[in-house]
């Protein structure tokens, strides 16, 4: 008996979205369209909540990366499933997932979650805030194929993310969190960046394989959003090149209008950081940040050309960096890649070396990668 393994979107499928063709993770995409007029206008949401959530928290200080880490971490699950297919062999995924209800509702994309038909035997289970807590068990309650959403039922309670029914103009700050490929919860940084149409948002914080499902959060600690899933390259007339940044996210006003009444009235709008509920201190966060360098000038006429690109990653306030590892998603004519740590551990350095052909030849040099920082409490 064989055995398969995925990471909740790790399989790449094309997508048309205007003029060029972007390769996702996600297994089973949502076609999307170039934004038209109507793109800005959001989907009603009746009865969510007498008042908007950002209104309950407004005059509320922005919350750090950390103290989202610490405080929403244990609602987000890992979705884990084991099925054996109908040829004898063995499939097991992941992906993440968040409550959205005290009473053990979690919401995802249906792509993280298997079709029950397509197997002899589905076992499908939660480990909610570390890939090492218990399993739990889940079953299907909601789905909604068109908007690649699923709500599963865990038999467990917790504190559930709030949600944020407004949208998340371009330029607000948003972090992630899930369970990327075989790593433990990790949390990333970015904004929205763009909007492609009421059902999809553009941001550029992290997301790899395993994070579709996850929450979007807002600096209130509200969830404003679900990752989806991430482009990788982007076909230009006859070229396919890779692009840097782009990640895609289902809106929570998208959401709360396809929930049905039932589940949205048990999910809460409002402020996560209530008086009664005492934020704890991580000792040890994740973070993950994107690296993405691409070299296509050509300054030497007949000969191949060399030059360094780096950035830097700051640790977040009150932590610094104690170690990291990288992760390669696409590399090309890429002699040299290194992080360096500073001494004092409040920053790190990524730095690659990126080769570009002669003028006549014009060939480029690339570097996609993730770096997970680990940091400790200083």
């Amino acid at each position: 008996m064989g055995a398969a393994l995925k990471f909740g979107a790790i399989a790449a499928a094309s997508v048309v979205a205007g003029s060029g063709a972007l390769l996702y993770y996600v297994q089973s995409p949502v076609d999307l369209v170039a934004p038209t007029a109507e793109a800005t206008t959001q989907p009603s949401v009746e009865a969510a909540s007498a008042a908007p959530a950002s209104a309950l928290v407004a005059d509320a200080p922005p919350k750090t990366a950390p103290e989202i880490y610490s405080k929403l971490g244990p609602a987000v699950g890992r979705i884990e499933f084991e099925g054996e297919l109908y040829s004898g062999e063995v499939e097991r995924g992941t992906g993440s997932g968040f409550l959205i209800s005290a009473e053990g509702y979690m919401l995802t994309c249906k792509h993280v979650v298997p079709v029950p038909t397509n197997y002899k035997n589905v076992i499908l289970s939660v480990r909610l805030g570390s890939r090492g807590s218990a399993q739990v068990p889940a079953e299907i309650a909601w789905t909604a194929p068109d908007m690649d959403l699923v709500v599963l039922k865990v038999a467990s309670t917790g504190l559930p993310i709030p949600l944020n029914a407004e949208a998340s103009a371009p330029g607000n700050d948003v972090v992630v969190l899930g369970f990327p490929v075989d790593l433990d919860l990790n949390i990333s940084k970015g904004i929205v960046s763009g909007i492609v149409d009421p059902k999809r948002y553009v941001m550029d914080a992290v997301i790899n394989p395993g994070n579709s499902g996850g929450p979007v959060i807002d600096s209130h600690g509200d969830a404003v959003g679900v990752a989806w899933g991430g482009a990788l390259k982007w076909k230009v007339g006859e070229e396919t090149v890779p692009i840097e940044g782009v990640k895609f996210f289902i809106p929570m006003s998208a959401v709360l209008a396809a929930l049905p009444a039932d589940i949205r009235a048990k999910t809460s709008l409002g402020n996560a950081w209530s008086d009664k509920i005492q934020t704890p201190v991580l000792d040890r966060i994740n973070r993950a940040a994107t690296v993405e360098f691409m070299k296509d000038d050509h300054p030497v006429v007949f000969a191949s050309h060399r030059r360094w690109y780096e950035k830097r990653i700051d640790a977040e306030p009150g932590y610094k960096i104690a170690s990291f590892s990288t992760s390669e998603q696409s590399r090309n004519n890429a002699p040299n890649f290194e992080v360096v740590v500073a001494p004092d551990g409040s920053y790190a350095t990524v730095r690659a070396e990126l080769e570009s052909g002669p003028a006549v030849d014009r060939w480029r040099g690339w570097l996609m990668a993730t770096v997970q920082l680990e940091q400790v409490k200083n």
